[in-house]
């Protein structure tokens, strides 16, 4: 069976997301929809389909069998709505929503309508990851240590930090929602930020500079920065366990004891195996082979808003409070 594929976004990303979705065999792109109606054209005419300028639109015309949700994330809660209404299973990008509010409601309405989706948190699909976990086996995980090096953001809507929640949610999330990945749930977030070097964010609501200290529930622990001030450079993802000290890029894995380094390069596109797996988990009706899911990836999420909450306080927060506090105050908004 082909799947029929609905996209909503045709932006930059969009086209990263197109690109491989187009080379899947089991997968034809029957619509396109963009508010640009005339990047939705081209879109189309490189990737098939018909064009759109609404996803609701596009889901009533074409009856898709999965939505691919690829607009900023400000937007998320506005996109999915519709699939989630019609049932329909869906990926998502990352984070779920630049606040947790939303990103409680979209977690919420698709554990109601029980819908298969996954979330673009594509670190957890390297071939580098699943090597270093396969090093790891079952042994204890002392410490995570990780940074992200951008330059100025890269578009009008990541400047601003109402729109964008800043870097610990627009790229430092991937990282970490790893962490998650490899050392399991997290008991409490503390963290700094500050705008020092491009002052310029500083008037749209943005910071420049992140420190993040995560402790893991099973004492693990985990230590995060990021930061505006430099160049696009990328991340790298440190792990420390006894005599070994594994190190993850986009690029290789690195793998050091006590007598030597070993370096194992990484060559895989996580977007392709991660999209494989999606069509594979909607054709066969079986999550299981899903590495991010939208109720995975609010935990996930929950990192950066605890971190942003941190920073406002000045004190530790525990992403569980946090969650437990939101919910009481959306039961409160219905009363």
């Amino acid at each position: 069976m082909t799947l029929r594929a609905g996209i909503i976004g045709a932006g930059g990303r969009a086209q990263v997301h197109l690109s491989v979705l187009s080379g899947l065999s089991d997968l034809k792109i029957v619509g396109i929809a963009d508010v640009d109606r005339s990047r939705a054209e081209r879109a189309v005419a490189q990737f098939g389909g018909r064009p759109y300028t609404r996803g609701d639109e596009l889901m009533d015309a074409e009856k898709p069998d999965v939505v691919f949700l690829i607009v900023p994330y400000f937007l998320h809660k506005e996109v999915a709505w519709p699939a989630i209404e019609r049932k329909i299973p869906f990926f998502i990008e990352k984070p779920l929503s630049n606040n947790l509010a939303d990103a409680v409601a979209i977690a919420e309405a698709v554990e109601r309508a029980g819908l298969l989706t996954s979330v673009g948190y594509q670190w957890r699909y390297r071939a580098s990851v699943d090597q270093a976990r396969e090093i790891l086996g079952n042994e204890p995980i002392g410490m995570i240590v990780s940074d992200y090096i951008h330059g100025w953001p890269n578009t009008e809507w990541s400047k601003q930090g109402r729109l964008s929640g800043g870097q610990i949610l627009a790229q430092m999330t991937h990282l970490l929602d790893l962490a998650r990945y490899f050392a399991g749930d997290v008991e409490s977030v503390y963290a700094q930020c500050t705008v020092k070097t491009r002052l310029a964010l500083a008037e749209t609501g943005n910071w420049d500079n992140w420190s993040v200290t995560v402790r893991f529930k099973n004492g693990t622990l985990g230590n995060f920065w990021s930061t505006y001030s430099l160049f696009p450079k990328g991340a790298r993802f440190d792990v420390v366990a006894d005599e070994k000290l594994i190190g993850i890029t986009g690029k290789a894995m690195t793998l050091t004891r006590r007598d030597g380094e070993q370096e194992f390069p990484d060559l895989s596109r996580p977007e392709i195996r991660m999209h494989q797996s999606f069509v594979a988990a909607i054709r066969n009706n079986d999550p299981s082979c899903l590495r991010s899911t939208v109720a995975d990836a609010l935990w996930s999420g929950l990192l950066s808003y605890a971190a942003v909450e941190s920073a406002r306080t000045g004190q530790p927060v525990s992403p569980e409070a946090l969650l437990a506090q939101e919910r009481r105050a959306e039961v409160r908004g219905l009363a």
